[in-house]
């Protein structure tokens, strides 16, 4: 009797213990499937309503503790690589969704309320609070009696002003080429001569060798790295934009390769920062070696150069943004991918856009443009103090989750100088990799690399609750590696003979032209991207074909945009300006 009843209540807590189980994993199923974008069709609204109202909205759901389904929601969105299920994103045709209220009341915050809310109450039985983010209404569409600001007409206007200037340069150069007996003045001759398109083709593709030096390699490097942060780019935004399936998107971001790849994302920008401080150090080397005083006129005149080769094409860049990129086709994510340029501009123009307003950037990958000057202006000064000097330079202290600053990244430029001075003294020694011992620090180096990237994996999933100091000292060294491998590779490869393989696939011509082109498309890859995401009026299935449909399109289009822009704005700018103060200069 007692065996029997002692099995019953075996049986009973079984029973219990299964269904417990069920629902438990019911529950996380149902919350995985959860689709927190919710949107109707977008395009059927405007066709079917020719008043149609389409608000943008977030939902944040009202806790309900006495609910399981409320219980699994928040411990499951508390998890940092979950998206919150907590908050719901709606995109409502009003017209639609006012056949099936009760409410006659025809105001648009009413009524988008009620229909979101019975939305979400229909498919969890949970209230929820909401925040209307956009509204695009038929008259908004088709208003178009707003005039043409200040900045709008300057950009059409300089635009217009460069083409004919080119088309112009280019035809007078080719029909006056061999004609001896020209009589233009010198400055009408260079504005000639640097805004010809059949000159510039050509210096796009020419090699630019000097004499002695052995770094047409970095060249490659600056190509792929820059084809590297653009493919980066062009995905990424998807993680932002709304998706049928993010549930799939979540199951990458616990796979083991995740935080390496975050890592790589993070930090391939800092090769930049490495092959900068590289040629800064060669170069002013290279310039002051028969100088026996440098003074504040060559630090000067280092400005002026650096100044000429970024601003003119930066410039015009940073005016289409504060001009005509507002009035691009907004979608219904526009404000996703807002830019401040009508308000920070200026932040960008004095190189100051990572210090000030960085939350509100104007052209946000510029970034590294400002960080990228104060460096080169810090470094230029050590150069010029500590010239013929090799000693140790230490970093400045840094932290893992600080990106822009020019502190954060200083380190890593720093390595480039000191690779940059130790290739010069060198550079004509032939015992220059024995001396360094590069066959045994490049494999070291390249080691410490790939364990620190490969511990990411052991990083913690949660985020932590006090400071680790432990962690702090993983993240700083695990930057440096970013800087120390990198700048012994570029060594390594100087000195290499010049059958290497992976030397000479490095000074291929077409890498040479993508290393030409690599400034302009930092610059126009932002409004890019962003301008063919905004352009999105439904969500996206997140798969390889979206990706790849994505990234190959703004490929395309910014390799074609900056090809255009490098031959109408930054080489004939660069040219023309340098030829006109190196002649003032001369003259003086």
């Amino acid at each position: 009797m007692f065996t029997l009843k002692y099995r019953s209540i075996t049986s009973i807590l079984l029973v219990l213990f299964v269904i417990k189980t069920y629902c438990s994993v019911s529950f996380a199923n149902q919350i995985e499937l959860m689709q927190i974008y919710r949107y109707d069709d977008y395009e059927e609204c405007r066709r079917t309503y020719s008043d149609f109202v389409y608000c943008n909205a977030i939902s944040q759901i009202v806790p309900a503790f006495d609910s399981k389904i409320w219980t699994s929601i928040q411990e499951y969105s508390t998890h940092p690589r979950h998206f919150d299920r907590r908050v719901i994103e709606t995109g409502t045709c009003l017209q639609k969704c006012r056949r099936t209220m009760q409410s006659v009341e025809h105001n648009l915050l009413t009524e988008l309320h009620e229909c979101v809310e019975t939305k979400i109450w229909s498919q969890y039985e949970l209230n929820s609070s909401i925040n209307v983010l956009n509204c695009i209404t038929a008259e908004e569409l088709n208003d178009t009696s707003e005039t043409s600001g200040v900045a709008r007409l300057a950009f059409l206007f300089i635009s217009i002003g460069i083409i004919m200037l080119v088309i112009f340069a280019t035809v007078y150069d080719g029909l006056n080429t061999n004609d001896p007996t020209e009589t233009r003045s010198l400055a009408t001759t260079k504005l000639i001569q640097s805004f010809s398109i059949s000159r510039n083709l050509s210096t796009l593709i020419d090699r630019e060798t000097k004499s002695g030096m052995n770094l047409r390699h970095l060249d490659g490097i600056r190509a792929l790295t820059m084809i590297i942060i653009l493919l980066t780019h062009s995905s990424i935004p998807l993680i932002r934009m709304p998706l049928k399936n993010v549930n799939d998107l979540e199951a990458q971001f616990n796979q083991p390769w995740f935080p390496i790849a975050m890592a790589g994302n993070t930090y391939t920008v800092q090769l930049f920062f490495v092959i900068g401080g590289l040629l800064l150090a060669v170069n002013i080397l290279e310039q002051t070696k028969n100088c026996n005083r440098i003074g504040v006129a060559y630090f000067f005149e280092r400005v002026k150069i650096r100044l000429i080769r970024i601003l003119p094409l930066y410039l015009f860049v940073i005016l289409f943004h504060a001009s005509w990129y507002p009035r691009m086709k907004e979608g219904l994510i526009g404000n996703r991918f807002r830019d401040y340029c009508t308000i920070n501009w200026w932040t960008n123009v004095f190189f100051i856009n990572n210090y000030i307003n960085p939350s509100e950037p104007c052209i946000q990958f510029s970034w590294y443009l400002g960080a990228d000057f104060q460096l080169y202006l810090l470094g230029t000064i050590l150069m010029l103090l500590m010239r013929h000097v090799l000693q140790e330079i230490r970093t400045l202290p840094y932290y893992l989750h600080v990106y822009i600053p020019s502190e954060t990244n200083a380190g890593n430029y720093f390595f480039g100088m000191l690779a940059g001075i130790t290739y010069y003294h060198l550079k004509d020694n032939p015992n220059a990799k024995s001396i360094l011992k590069l066959n045994f620090i490049l494999p070291a180096s390249a080691f410490m690399f790939i364990l620190l990237n490969s511990l990411t994996i052991m990083l913690p999933s949660d985020h932590i609750n006090q400071p680790s100091l432990s962690l702090a000292m993983y993240g700083s060294l695990l930057k440096s590696a970013w800087g120390i491998f990198p700048s012994v590779l570029l060594v390594y490869l100087a000195f290499q003979e010049k059958h290497s393989l992976l030397v000479n696939f490095l000074q291929h011509p077409i890498l040479l032209v993508g290393s030409k082109l690599s400034y302009s498309i930092y610059l126009v890859q932002y409004g890019i991207i962003y301008a063919v995401y905004k352009h999105i009026t439904y969500p996206l299935v997140y798969e390889s074909f979206t990706i790849i449909l994505f990234t190959a399109a703004i490929v395309n289009i910014t390799f074609c945009v900056a090809f255009m822009l490098h031959l109408f704005i930054e080489l004939p700018f660069n040219l023309f300006l340098k030829q006109i103060t190196r002649n003032k200069t001369a003259k003086k």
